[in-house]
């Protein structure tokens, strides 16, 4: 009530204010009637003054700003006259006006992706303001290599092959060897396309990391055909020849179709109009189920009733490119105990930098205390004729040793739990890093227990037993209430569509067996622990650890080699890497016998503690590539064993083991497909 008796004399007083000014009369106000047009003269700048926000200047701005207001409140009250008062209100609003606003900051995203039947990498560049709007957006692409070919046969650089073109057979002279951003494509007769690191250029491309590469090394001038006695000619494959944007692909269409830069201008236009509408139906429906109205005679295509102006055919593949590089979609990990801390939780979380979820999951791995053998066996088990199960004491024969990690844990009667060096299993997992390992040790079938013989056996407690989308934890479920696969499916349901705008949930009450929290919300899950698989959903949403692994098995040396990673990205910079080691993987980093002085394992560190820091771009751009066949790396600037990542020299003596912790990472941040 005060307040509005406040705001009522300010009204007043500015009324009183605009009629003293607009009268004619001989007299200045004097005194009390002067008094109170200088009130209503500063309450009017103070006005004023609210229609400007702070966030919008910079700090010497907003000084410069609230300035002009004390000095404009400091001229009122020294104003001998009405009009002198009018005057300074106005002057104090024109400085006000006058004050600069800070730049607007953007930020440009980009994408890379196989476009128009697959046939030309594409790039997509979003501009995104301070408040998140998208400003601009446009399209390229990059022909293949082999769009570019030669009229007549180039003695050491060509090769004639007999391709398919447009339902015809014909004869062209290919471009033998190319090369771009630290990679070589070859071309194969047999196969009719390039062959980059062993694998086709297609299935290479399919990886934003080589359509990157491919792009911008057409972009920049920097192709380079390769002749038989290594003479390499640049000004063969450029940004003239190879980019749609300068080579005049589709440039003269047939009505109504339009050409290929103004469907990319359309599209473009389109996507900066409709974006905040068409992103979230993009991730629900995907690119195929939200456009209609296309016909082969170039007719244009149609979104939930908007033209988009575009004729081309393959619309879907460019606005694909278009919303990734908008949402920049990214998937983050976390790990811990869930269900009464007798099992390990990971959840997956697929969110876009805006935030929106995009794809949510979990999974469970059980304790090896949940596997026990049947009957006694002799160096093999433990009883426990007191383990506590349900609220009663059963006997139980656990396997007596468990080794997952480089972990050796040793079963306890005591305390009813496996124990390593006085901390039991249960303790040790409270640590994610410690869940992480045993998670992705089960994952990767790497839990082992000791035989009688005193040899490891990876038999018995295998991803297929202890996991519980596998082993068929819960699947029947008794009465209304639901299994484990449903109520996963209802819980990440349930988040999809909320987010996390509860900080936590409790079991306290049940309606139809549906658990509902204390402020009302039903979820529509029915196990006991929601909250612990809710909370850890959104750890892995507040967190941004990424998973990755690069293998192979190369039957020549009867081994199968790789490595996985996590990857802690946060503002586009890496600021943390963990390599796991081969007791998690099963796979080898190296082979032993190939580093007897500890050259690589003494490298190895300082190469991973310098990727920390680095932009995710930076860490692109570093070249790591081997064949397919051999599993020998074939990396730019490589001499004498001495391998040469962006310019460093790192891990000496090391053949493909960095490239395949570069291609793990790459995996791990979801730019490498193939």
């Amino acid at each position: 009530m005060k307040k509005t008796k406040i705001l009522s004399l300010v009204v007043v007083l500015v009324i009183a204010l605009t009629v003293v000014l607009a009268a004619c009369q001989p007299a200045a106000p004097t005194g009390d009637a002067l008094a109170d047009v200088k009130t209503a003269g500063k309450a009017d700048i103070d006005n004023y003054a609210k229609n400007f926000t702070e966030s919008d200047y910079t700090a010497d701005g907003w000084t410069t700003l609230q300035k002009a207001v004390t000095d404009g409140k400091a001229a009122v009250d020294a104003a001998t006259t009405a009009a002198d008062v009018f005057t300074a209100v106005n002057n104090a609003k024109s400085a006000m006006d006058k004050v600069a606003k800070a730049p607007v900051s953007t930020q440009t995203y980009v994408s890379y992706g196989l476009v128009h039947g697959q046939g030309y990498v594409g790039k997509a560049t979003v501009t995104i303001d301070a408040n998140g709007v998208v400003t601009a957006a446009a399209l390229d692409e990059a022909c293949l290599p082999t769009y570019v070919t030669a009229a007549d046969p180039v003695e050491g650089f060509t090769v004639a092959d007999e391709v398919e073109s447009h339902g015809a057979k014909v004869t062209k002279n290919f471009y033998k060897t190319v090369k771009f951003g630290g990679y070589t494509a070859t071309y194969d007769v047999a196969t009719h396309t390039y062959l980059i690191d062993g694998l086709p250029m297609l299935d290479r491309f399919a990886s934003i990391v080589y359509a990157r590469a491919w792009f911008e090394s057409a972009n920049t001038d920097s192709v380079v055909v390769v002749s038989d006695d290594k003479t390499e000619d640049g000004d063969v494959m450029n940004s003239a020849t190879l980019l749609k944007t300068q080579n005049g692909y589709w440039g003269e269409p047939t009505a109504p179709a339009l050409g290929w830069e103004e469907n990319a201008v359309a599209t473009s236009a389109f996507f900066v109009e409709n974006y905040e509408a068409f992103v979230p139906a993009f991730y629900q429906n995907g690119p195929g189920n939200l456009f209609y109205g296309h016909s082969a005679n170039g007719q244009p295509w149609f979104w939930n009733g908007v033209n988009t102006g575009a004729t081309w055919t393959d619309m879907e593949d460019y606005i694909t490119l278009l919303v990734v590089a908008y949402a920049q979609p990214s998937q983050s990990f976390a790990y811990g105990l869930v269900h009464g801390k007798g099992y390990v939780g990971e959840a997956t979380i697929v969110r876009t930098q805006q935030g929106v979820i995009v794809s949510a999951g979990l999974e469970e791995a059980c304790l090896p205390t949940y596997i026990a053998a049947e009957a006694a066996i002799v160096d093999v088990t433990t009883t426990d004729t007191a383990y506590p199960s349900h609220g009663s004491e059963v006997t139980k024969h656990f396997y007596t040793t468990v080794k997952f990690g480089g972990n050796t844990f040793t079963y306890s009667t005591t305390e009813h739990d496996y124990v390593m060096e006085g901390t039991t299993l249960k303790a040790w997992l409270e640590d994610e890093a410690n869940a992480m390992v045993y998670f992705l040790s089960v994952s990767n079938d790497q839990v082992a227990i000791v035989n009688a013989e005193g040899e490891d056996d990876f038999t018995v407690m295998t991803s297929a037993k202890l996991l519980k989308s596998q082993n068929g934890y819960w699947s029947t479920p008794s009465g209304s209430q639901l299994g484990w696969k449903t109520n996963v499916e209802k819980t990440v349901e349930y988040v999809m569509n909320n987010g996390f705008v509860q900080d936590e949930f409790t079991t306290d009450n049940k309606v139809g067996n549906v658990f509902v929290d204390e402020n009302g919300v039903s979820t529509g899950a029915t196990w006991t622990d929601f909250n612990d698989y809710y909370q850890l959903l959104k750890k892995a949403y507040e967190t941004q650890v990424s998973i990755g692994s690069f293998d192979y098995y190369i039957e020549a040396w009867k081994s199968h080699y790789g490595v996985q990673v996590a990857v802690t990205v946060e503002d586009g910079v890496i600021t943390g890497l963990t390599m796991f080691n081969d007791a998690v993987t099963g796979w080898r980093q190296i082979t032993p016998s190939f580093d007897p002085n500890g050259t690589y394992a003494a490298a190895q560190a300082e190469f991973i503690e310098s990727l920390i820091g680095l932009s995710v771009e930076e860490v692109l751009d570093m070249p790591a590539s081997f064949t397919v066949t051999s599993g020998t790396r074939v990396p730019s600037g490589s001499e004498g064993g001495v391998e040469a990542v962006g310019g460093n020299e790192i891990m000496t003596g090391a053949t493909q083991s960095e490239a395949r912790l570069l291609l793990a990472i790459w995996r791990a941040l979801g730019y490498l497909n193939a």
